[in-house]
C-alpha cells in the first residue's frame, strides 16, 4: 500500500527511508554492494519495498529534502524505474546539485537508459567536463552513458572519449580511481544488474 508522509514531513521521511540499518551512508559509499549476498539482497528487497510503497509525491517530496534524503529518494527511484522522478533528477544535474548524491542520479538514469537519459548525460558531460577544475561525478556519468549506449544499441560517448579528447583531458588534472572509461560503465553496469536481481527475487516472493 502506497503511503503519504506523517505530519512530522520530512523529520518523519527522514527517518523511515533515509536512517534505519544506516542507509543513506551506504548508498553514499556504495559500501551496500560489498556486503554479503544475502545482506545485499536484502538491502535491495528493503529499498524496493520500500520504492513501491510510495506515491510520487512522497517520493519527490523526499527528494526534494536535505541531500541525504534526495540520495536516498534517487536510489529508490532508480530500483523501482520511477520515470516519474525523471525531470527532478535531470533538473538536478544540469544546475550542477549533484554534491553528495551525483552517483544516485546517474544510476537512475542508467535504469531508465530512455533517449532522453542519455542526453541529460551528454549535456552534463559536455558542460563539466569541459571545466577541468570541477571534479565531481563525471566518471560515473560517463559509465552510465555508456551503459544506456549499449542497450539502445547507438554510440553516443566517442566524441568525449577521442585522443586527447574531453575525458583525457579532464582525468589528467587530478585524481581519478581510474582513467580506463569501461571500469565506470562496469560499475554503474553492477549496480544495475544487481537491482534488476532483485526485481527478480522481489516477484518470485510476491508469487
Amino acid at each position: 500500500m502506497k503511503h503519504e508522509p506523517g505530519p512530522a514531513g520530512h523529520d518523519f521521511l527522514f527517518e523511515q527511508y533515509c536512517l534505519p540499518g544506516s542507509r543513506y551512508k551506504k548508498l553514499l559509499s556504495g559500501s551496500f554492494m560489498r556486503l554479503e549476498p544475502d545482506l545485499r539482497m536484502a538491502f535491495g528487497l528493503d529499498m524496493l519495498r520500500d520504492a513501491r510503497g510510495m506515491t510520487d509525491g512522497t517520493l519527490a517530496t523526499l527528494f526534494d529534502g536535505d541531500w541525504r534524503e534526495c540520495l536516498t529518494a534517487s536510489w529508490l527511484a532508480g530500483f523501482d524505474r520511477r520515470i516519474a522522478m525523471r525531470q527532478g533528477i535531470s533538473s538536478r544535474l544540469a544546475e550542477r546539485r549533484e554534491r553528495h548524491v551525483g552517483k544516485g542520479l546517474c544510476f537512475s538514469l542508467a535504469r531508465f537508459s530512455a533517449p532522453e537519459d542519455a542526453r541529460v548525460l551528454v549535456d552534463y558531460l559536455a558542460r563539466s567536463l569541459s571545466d577541468l577544475t570541477y571534479r565531481s561525478v563525471q566518471p560515473w556519468a560517463l559509465g552510465a552513458l555508456m551503459v544506456i549506449e549499449e542497450k539502445l544499441a547507438v554510440e553516443l560517448s566517442g566524441n568525449f572519449l577521442e585522443p586527447g579528447g574531453p575525458w583525457e583531458q579532464w582525468v589528467g588534472e587530478g585524481f581519478v580511481g581510474s582513467p580506463e572509461p569501461e571500469h565506470w560503465k562496469d560499475e554503474v553496469l553492477e549496480w544495475c544488474r544487481f537491482a534488476e536481481s532483485v526485481e527478480l527475487d522481489f516477484a518470485e516472493g510476491d508469487r
